[in-house]
């Protein structure tokens, strides 16, 4: 690998390692894949294989579907952080910043999609206050049609499905 695409590739990760580190536990892989997208930092394959590679050596971890960096992970950014740019941090630092909100209200409304070796599909809805999850239901369904469907309907209106589930486990 030549001295520029290592370059690139040392870049991009700590991008990675910079947002996580900067709001750790904000971020689901799903949120900093579409931060990451929404504001052409790098295309969805890169994204998806460097934050798994960056889960599989260590430097970050999913905890309740949240993003953290790990011991490693800061020292690796503190220990590379002058590799990127001013100019890069500046607008990741701006990006950052307009994003704490948004990024905050996303989190407390948590979804995912993963495939069972069945052929089948769980999807897990969360409602998150104050990073501890109140409401955590997971399911298993046919097809990832059936998923996405349930999961977009819980996106817009959560508070109701909590007080259906609270009204039908209260009978």
């Amino acid at each position: 690998m030549d001295t520029k695409a290592w370059s690139n590739l040392l870049n991009q990760k700590l991008i990675l390692l910079y947002i996580i580190h900067k709001l750790p536990g904000k971020f689901t892989k799903t949120s900093l894949v579409d931060f990451v997208l929404s504001h052409g930092l790098m295309n969805y394959f890169l994204v998806n294989q460097y934050s798994l590679e960056l889960v599989q050596v260590g430097l970050i971890y999913s905890q309740n579907n949240l993003l953290y960096p790990s011991q490693a992970g800061d020292e690796a950014f503190h220990l590379f952080l002058e590799s990127l740019s001013q100019e890069t941090t500046q607008t990741l630092d701006s990006l950052l910043e307009d994003a704490k909100v948004r990024v905050q209200q996303e989190n407390s409304i948590l979804t995912n999609l993963y495939p069972n070796s069945n052929g089948t599909y769980n999807i897990v809805l969360q409602i998150i206050e104050h990073q501890a999850p109140i409401l955590n239901i997971e399911l298993t369904v046919s097809s990832v049609e059936e998923g996405e469907k349930m999961m977009e309907t819980f996106k817009k209106s959560p508070a109701q499905v909590y007080q259906d589930v609270l009204k039908s486990l209260q009978k």
